[in-house]
């Protein structure tokens, strides 16, 4: 959301005279599954943290492993923009 569509909403909210802002407006459920269950809520988010940590371990070590190889002067430059599309882009 930008900061004018931001401004928007909570000058919008605050005309309708809300007590709570809620945007985007289907997060709704993350309230009410926090309320209903909150022990599911948060095995689902510690499981959301362990897969977004692993993506970024993996993409650090392709980055090491990288660098160590351009700087051993092991790759020419197409080779070296090649390999820092497919880390940054599929990891």
């Amino acid at each position: 959301m930008s900061v004018e569509g931001c401004a928007k909403a909570i000058v919008g909210s605050a005309c309708r005279g809300d007590l709570y802002l809620t945007v985007p407006t289907w997060f709704w459920w993350r309230f009410l599954t926090r309320m209903a269950c909150p022990e599911g809520t948060e095995w689902c988010s510690r499981l959301y943290l362990l897969i977004v940590e692993h993506i970024a371990a993996k993409r650090k070590q392709s980055w090491r492993k990288f660098w160590k190889e351009s700087q051993a002067g092991l790759f020419s430059r197409s080779k070296q923009n090649k390999i820092m599309t497919k880390i940054f882009v599929t990891s």
